[in-house]
């Protein structure tokens, strides 16, 4: 049986999506455990909503985070992730180590700026067109982006399950996500980053090209690529297991 020392992991889930996505990697974590309340494991999470409804200064995520406890593991799916590497930039000593899943330095393409890099990603025009469905039938939308979450090996298992439904995010919401995704450009940030790093991704992801993963790994100052051969974007629902597993060694360390 493996039994964990209590650390604190914060998980933070990808657009569209709330906490409940998790709940196939924290059922994995209980088989790990051997105990299904994990009473040594305190786990927790933030809604990427709410996040972005705050000014993501320092002073802001060590709140969020509770500066008195001790540095924390966070999981962040996609967006989550995207999120996790600016919490881990902006308020360092509240963050000990990462587990990016399916995660970017930037969603959309972007070109070679001032010496940095050009990044893969989303073209401008695919993430426009989403923002203005999203604001007259989000439901469609979801639908569309599920499709394109779920694509590689496993999907079918898990794809039903996680359709996220229109309401439980407003089109405020939505498109305050969607806005962040066209905007944010962590590039410059993440040879700053002093955590450790670990990056699942899958080979065949249609949402978060592969390259995005092996961009974060040759940038960040720890890190290690784990590159999920066959799947897609969705290896929260897909390879909940695997995510679980890199999670246990993280609290273990």
């Amino acid at each position: 049986m493996t039994h964990f020392r209590k650390q604190r992991v914060i998980a933070i889930a990808g657009w569209a999506y709330d906490q409940q996505c998790f709940n196939d990697v924290i059922f994995a974590l209980e088989q790990l455990s051997g105990e299904r309340d994990l009473a040594a494991l305190d786990w927790g999470d933030l809604c990427w909503s709410e996040i972005l409804q705050t000014d993501r200064a320092s002073e802001t995520w060590q709140e969020v985070l509770d500066p008195g406890q001790p540095p924390c593991v966070l999981v962040g799916w996609s967006l989550g992730g995207m999120l996790a590497l600016d919490c881990a930039a902006k308020a360092p000593e509240a963050v000990r180590e990462i587990i990016l899943v399916g995660a970017t330095a930037c969603f959309r393409e972007a070109p070679e700026e001032a010496g940095i890099p050009a990044h893969p990603g989303a073209s401008a025009r695919d993430i426009k067109s989403m923002q203005l469905n999203v604001q007259r039938n989000e439901q469609p939308v979801l639908d569309d982006f599920t499709n394109r979450v779920f694509t590689g090996e496993r999907s079918e298992l898990a794809a039903d399950r996680y359709t996220p439904q229109a309401g439980t995010f407003s089109a405020k919401q939505l498109l305050a996500g969607l806005d962040y995704l066209a905007e944010a450009d962590l590039r410059e940030t993440l040879s700053t980053i002093k955590a450790r790093v670990t990056i699942l991704h899958g080979t065949e992801d249609v949402v978060v090209p592969f390259a995005g993963a092996e961009y974060l790994n040759e940038h960040l100052t720890e890190s290690r690529l784990v590159p999920v051969d066959g799947a897609g974007h969705g290896l929260v629902g897909t390879h909940p297991h695997l995510v679980a597993a890199e999670v246990a060694d993280a609290i273990l360390r």
